[in-house]
């Protein structure tokens, strides 16, 4: 995985659950001020907003992460990490009950689907968090890399 890869995935990952939680807070807990209005504060459009437009990015990086790092290690004779595989689960998850949330129109639908939505974007990125955090580092191969290694 190259760095450029790693940062695009953390920086889409951020934006997301920044956005996603900040504007459910918004929408679900903050009290209406204005009773005319379909907001509860000024940036909750500009959180769904930027939440809908950073999606995408996010889709991009892990497509990335698909040929260079996800199916090399699905192809592996020995078992994947659990983490791992489920994170490939809740990116399916998370990405079509976003979809659905704004495609819908059966207000069931859409209830149903942002729960689904909120639970797995929360789970991915703590998923993802631990996976990264767990996982196991290469041994160093000589001195130099040993030292190289020490200073990270």
């Amino acid at each position: 995985m190259s760095p450029w890869q790693r940062w695009l995935l953390w920086v889409a990952s951020a934006v997301l659950v920044l956005t996603g939680l900040g504007y459910a807070w918004m929408r679900y807990l903050m009290p209406a001020g204005d009773p005319f209005s379909a907001y509860h504060h000024p940036l909750q459009p500009w959180a769904l907003d930027l939440h809908v437009l950073a999606a995408p990015w996010l889709l991009l990086a892990i497509g990335w992460f698909w040929g260079s790092h996800i199916l090399p290690m699905l192809r592996r004779q020995a078992p994947s990490r659990p983490s791992g595989l489920a994170l490939v689960g809740l990116v399916v998850v998370m990405t079509v009950s976003g979809y659905l949330l704004q495609v819908s129109a059966a207000a069931a639908l859409r209830t149903v689907a942002a729960w689904v939505h909120g639970i797995s974007g929360v789970a991915f990125f703590a998923f993802l968090a631990g996976h990264t955090l767990l996982a196991p580092q290469p041994a160093p191969t000589g001195p130099t890399e040993a030292a190289d290694r020490h200073l990270e």
